[in-house]
C-alpha cells in the first residue's frame, strides 16, 4: 500500500513538473513577443521622426527669405537627433553621366581629378570608374 501512495505522489510531482514547464515555456515565448513588438514600434517612431526632420529642414530651405548667405546653426531636437541645413546651387555639381559618356579621356580625367579632390586614394578612383563605365555601357 506504501509504495502505490509514494508512486502516485511521484507522478503528481511530475505532473505538476511538467506543467511548470509549460507555463515558464509560454510566459518566455509571451514576454520575447512583447519585447520584438516594442522594438519594431520604437523603430517606426524613428523613422516617422526622422521624416518629419528631413521636411522641417526642406520648409525651411524653400522659405523664401532663406538664402545661402542665411547663418542657419545646426537644429537638434533631441540628444543625437537633429538636423542641419545646407543649401547649395546646382549649378556646383558635376553631370557624371555626360563626363563618362563616350569615354573621352579629357572628361574622365576631370572627374577623376574630382574623385582625386574628395580624398580617393588611386586604386579607389579606378574601381570606381571602371565600375560606372559598364554601368553606363550596361544602359546603352
Amino acid at each position: 500500500m506504501r509504495t502505490l501512495l509514494t508512486h502516485r505522489r511521484g507522478s503528481a510531482l511530475l505532473l505538476v513538473l511538467w506543467a511548470l514547464l509549460l507555463l515558464s515555456a509560454a510566459t518566455f515565448a509571451w514576454v520575447t513577443w512583447v519585447q520584438s513588438r516594442l522594438l519594431a514600434h520604437g523603430e517606426d517612431g524613428r523613422a516617422v521622426e526622422a521624416r518629419l526632420m528631413a521636411r522641417s529642414g526642406i520648409t525651411l530651405g524653400l522659405h523664401p527669405l532663406v538664402s545661402r548667405l542665411t547663418p542657419l546653426p545646426p537644429e537638434e531636437l533631441a540628444l543625437g537627433a537633429g538636423y542641419e541645413l545646407r543649401i547649395r546651387s546646382e549649378g556646383g555639381k558635376l553631370n557624371i553621366y555626360w563626363l563618362l559618356q563616350g569615354e573621352e579621356p579629357m572628361k574622365i580625367a576631370i572627374f577623376k581629378q574630382w574623385l582625386e579632390r574628395r580624398g580617393l586614394d588611386f586604386q579607389q578612383r579606378e574601381t570606381l570608374v571602371d565600375c560606372l563605365l559598364d554601368y553606363i555601357d550596361a544602359t546603352m
